[in-house]
């Protein structure tokens, strides 16, 4: 899992799907992960719009990020959009 997460956009192929990704040098089976995480707002409040997907409606949903720690799977809608998780 992974706790707050640097912005550094880069754009790369990935099964023939553009893909907008958050981290350098991160491949196609890490981004299908992203897909499977369990959004945790963490300890902090903050209150911040984050994204992760919802495997039982399969759709990408906000939920609120505290600021620190916890699990944030995407952190715009288009990010979660564009990896096309199901």
């Amino acid at each position: 899992m992974w706790s707050s997460r640097n912005v550094f956009v880069n754009v790369f192929l990935c099964a023939g799907l553009i893909v907008i990704c958050t981290r350098c040098k991160q491949d196609c089976e890490l981004i299908m992960m992203e897909c499977e995480l369990i959004p945790d707002s963490g300890p902090c409040e903050a209150a911040i719009t984050k994204y992760y997907f919802d495997s039982v409606d399969e759709v990408c949903k906000a939920f609120v990020w505290g600021g620190c720690e916890g699990t944030v799977p995407f952190d715009s809608m288009e990010e979660c959009q564009q990896c096309e998780c199901r």
